[in-house]
């Protein structure tokens, strides 16, 4: 069964859904158990670096964005863990998106002003330049986990530097 498709005008998550988004979040705690690794701040750096990544590299046009499109091997907590990094990104401003599937696919992702500021910033790693430098250099996405992580790291603390001035 292939996911629905939004029509335009409609809203990306009901209430419902933000509810069901929410109660997952606590989900992923409880089903934490001995043994397995808790999804932590390093991983969603790195979705976040493989989600702007992938935006960076088709520039502003509107993108198809699934967790197996930054994950290839994403499992059902990864694409959870994706969809949540997603929603934070929306809600940062660092994205847009036209609508979802049901299935958890964006339509119509795109940067906002405040996202390609974000990429174009200061250095990013030392001296090789702005994260869309970095990205446009190995456009085949062989930039590996560390580099994906240093991105996210470097966005997340670029936003929390713009909270901090703002108070």
């Amino acid at each position: 069964m292939s996911p629905r498709r939004l029509r335009p005008g409609e809203p990306t998550h009901s209430s419902t859904q933000l509810n069901s988004l929410s109660g997952r979040i606590g989900r992923t705690s409880a089903r934490a158990t001995f043994g397995q690794q808790m999804t932590s701040l390093a991983e969603s750096y790195e979705i976040i670096g493989r989600i702007l990544a992938k935006t960076i590299l088709g520039g502003l046009r509107r993108q198809e964005l699934e967790a197996k499109d930054v994950m290839p091997d994403a499992n059902t907590e990864k694409r959870y863990h994706f969809a949540d990094v997603v929603s934070w990104l929306h809600a940062e401003g660092l994205i847009i998106s036209q609508g979802a599937y049901v299935g958890g696919g964006y339509l119509g992702v795109q940067l906002t002003s405040k996202g390609i500021a974000a990429i174009e910033t200061g250095t990013f790693n030392g001296a090789s330049g702005s994260i869309r430098q970095a990205v446009e250099a190995k456009p085949e996405g062989s930039l590996g986990a560390e580099t994906y992580g240093k991105i996210g790291s470097f966005v997340g603390g670029l936003l929390g530097g713009f909270a901090q001035s703002a108070q």
